[in-house]
């Protein structure tokens, strides 16, 4: 049942069907569905960034046109709890709102100083 799917699982679902192909408009209604669900009643930013950001390149690698609200849904709890990304995190973070061609300064900036960070270590 996509109900017991919690982020981690829909990433992984998502990531994969679309590497092999497999997505039609009904899965990818029911992932978009069950996510939206999930962010709306997260009690707080315990969801991982970085499964959310693998949700939203895979999302829009199946097609699901970028101006959908789940987007902004979805940069809006990553937002939350974007205080101190990995460099992986941040490179993901950054290639997601190229795609979404979101100029979001705030993430784009903890997204540079996680890069910064990661290439003086």
């Amino acid at each position: 049942s996509a109900t017991a799917l919690g982020v981690k699982d829909i990433a992984a679902l998502l990531g994969s069907s679309v590497r092999v192909g497999l997505v039609d408009a009904d899965f990818l209604r029911a992932m978009s569905t069950r996510l939206e669900s999930l962010l709306c009643w997260s009690r707080g930013p315990s969801t991982c960034v970085s499964d959310l950001t693998r949700c939203c390149n895979a999302l829009l690698a199946a097609g699901m046109d970028r101006r959908s609200p789940l987007f902004q849904d979805i940069l809006r709890v990553i937002a939350r709890s974007f205080a101190r990304p990995s460099a992986f995190e941040a490179a993901l973070l950054s290639t997601c709102l190229a795609r979404l061609r979101q100029a979001d300064s705030v993430l784009l900036a903890g997204s540079e100083v996680a890069v910064l960070r990661a290439a003086r270590e």
